[in-house]
């Protein structure tokens, strides 16, 4: 999370509460967790976020916290309008509990990665307003 938090130009974030505090991360404005603190939302709307998504996004993937119980990892990631640019990384792909995902109004540019096909329980998917181009993947 630190290292999203420096990826965004978190030191120029509207609000950013408790964030790099050493508070337990479940604090940190704009971050929800399950019942296990595993981080399972990002909303930070309008929140002025700059930057690029690190690939370690990747790490809130579903995952085994202990024999037999696997959390659902990242379901959602609200970040409209802000100004994250660069791709959307490949490492999205991983998150496959993702429910709500809302980029929209931001300046991303490339295309969907295919890995996106991956979530089968997406609600919402919101990428408008970037500078995407290329088709829908398939999946």
């Amino acid at each position: 999370m630190t290292t999203f938090f420096f990826s965004t130009g978190g030191t120029f974030w509207t609000t950013k509460t408790k964030w790099k505090s050493g508070d337990d991360v479940c604090s940190w404005y704009g971050v929800g967790c399950d019942e296990h603190e595993i981080v399972i939302s990002i909303e930070l709307p309008n929140n002025q976020l700059a930057g690029t998504f690190p690939p370690e996004i990747a790490l809130l993937k579903p995952r085994e916290v202990r024999p037999g119980v696997v959390t659902s990892g990242l379901i959602t990631l609200d970040l409209f309008g802000n100004s994250i640019g660069g791709t959307i990384p490949s490492q999205f792909g991983k998150l496959v509990s993702m429910r709500n995902f809302n980029l929209e109004g931001n300046t991303l540019s490339g295309t969907i990665p295919s890995g996106l096909g991956n979530w089968t329980a997406v609600n919402e998917l919101s990428i408008k307003g970037n500078n995407m181009e290329g088709e829908i993947p398939s999946q």
